[in-house]
Parts: C-alpha cells; structure tokens; sequence
C-alpha cells in the first residue's frame, strides 16, 4: 500500500461519524458544477436587486470560468485515465486515454478543481473574500472527496492547484470588463463600479451593449448548466454508484 492510499484510508476512517458522513454529503453536492453555478446566479440576482452592475458580471464570468474549469478538468481526467481508491487497485494504476470505463477518472479531482477555481476567481477579484472561500473549497476537496473515498488526496491537491492557475487567468482576462460601470435596470437604478483591488479599471459603457442583454443571455445560459443536466453529462464528476458499479463488475 502506497503513501496515497494510507493517507486516503486514514482520511476515510472519518467517514464512520456521522455528522462527518452529513457534512461530506453536503460539501460533495455543493461542490458540483451545478452547485456551484447556482451560487454565482445568486450573486448575480443580488447585483440586479441593489444596482451593482460589477456582482452581476463577476456572477456572469464565474460561470464561463466555472464551465471551461470542468471542459478541462474532464480532458484531463481521460487523458490519464488513472483509477480511483474504490478500484482497489493502488495508488497508481493508470488506464490512459479512454472514453469508456467508468472508475477511471480519478485524476486530477474534477470537484477541487472547479472549487479553487471559482475561489481564486473571486478571491482574486475580492481579495477581502480570500479569507472564506479557499477554506471551503479545501473542505469540498478533502471532506467531500477524500474522506468519502472518491479520491486520493493527490487527485485533489492536483485538482486544487490547476485550478487556482485557472482561476487567477480567469480573473486577469475578465477584471476590467467587470470594472467597467454599467447603468443597471434594477429597484436602485445604480450605476456602480466594483471595489476591486489589484487591477486597471477600464472607462466605457458595457462591452456587449445593454445591461438588460447581459442579464438575459447569462439567464439562459445559467439554465442551460442547471436544466439539462449538463452537470451528469460527465462535464463534472460522476455519481459514486458508477464507481462502486464498476469495481464490481472488474
């Protein structure tokens, strides 16, 4: 038995308590994309109620970083095809490339992954935030992963580490579009610029024309994430039972 999988059985022997088991589920759920995706809509819906234009575009940007993390997180996990701690079959037992079989995606951890890079987004952005966010993401990743077993605690420093790369790129490319201020359609009627710390403030209008536009076409977009399932598609990770499913059949 290798150092990766003494460190996961350790870790998982705190599964037994149940207010650990509740806590896992809870982070696990949470951790998904579609989880995830709901929290930057709550971000934008409270922009739109208090005139901040800035909270509804780092909602917006949130989700388009949020989606390229898990589009990349899944190249990553088929590429390597590495299997995960129910597989049974040790710390490094590597399928390679496939599109198949199911149990085989364990690296990098696609829950870390999407969590630091929504984190670092924002922390980024809102360094005040930094102090909140990485301390919950790290708790997806080990409480909501690694206690529970669906990963090796590589897989989600892995994961944790590419996905603050993705995060900081994201807030870099995006800082100045939601710097920009724009006239919002709310109660408020505000007008806003963001208190963001670290980067150039841009002058203009909003690049893509009408605030209401913005609002609209994040609308649809975000639904399209939550609706159609696209958080099952295999875009984020899959569901435990196609794991314990697959040891099974091996």
């Amino acid at each position: 038995m290798g150092i990766d999988s003494r460190i996961s059985l350790y870790f998982s022997q705190l599964y037994q308590f149940s207010i650990v088991r509740d806590a896992s589920r809870i982070l696990n759920d949470w951790g998904q994309g579609d989880g995830l995706a709901f929290l930057c809509i709550l971000l934008m819906i409270g922009g739109y109620l208090v005139g901040k234009s800035y909270l509804i575009k780092s909602g917006a940007a949130g989700i388009l970083v949020l989606t390229l993390s898990g589009a990349v997180v899944q190249v990553l996990k088929h590429l390597i095809g590495r299997a995960r701690p129910q597989m049974n079959l040790g710390d490094f037992h590597f399928l390679g490339p496939n599109l198949i079989k199911n149990g085989f995606e364990s690296f990098p951890s696609g829950h870390a992954f999407s969590a630091f890079t929504l984190a670092s987004f924002f922390a980024s952005l809102y360094p005040r935030t930094r102090w909140f966010l990485y301390p919950i993401a790290a708790a997806i990743a080990i409480i909501g992963r690694v206690v529970a077993s669906h990963h090796f605690l590589s897989d989600v420093v892995a994961g944790g580490a590419l996905g603050v790369v993705l995060g900081l790129w994201g807030a870099r490319k995006f800082r100045i579009w939601i710097s920009r201020p724009s006239a919002v359609a709310s109660p408020s009627l505000a007008v806003s610029s963001p208190p963001l710390m670290g980067g150039d403030k841009g002058e203009g209008g909003n690049v893509f024309g009408s605030p209401l536009k913005d609002i609209l076409a994040v609308a649809v977009f975000s639904s399209v994430i939550l609706f159609t399932g696209l958080s099952n598609s295999g875009l984020w990770d899959r569901d435990e039972t196609e794991y314990a499913q697959a040891a099974v059949e091996m």
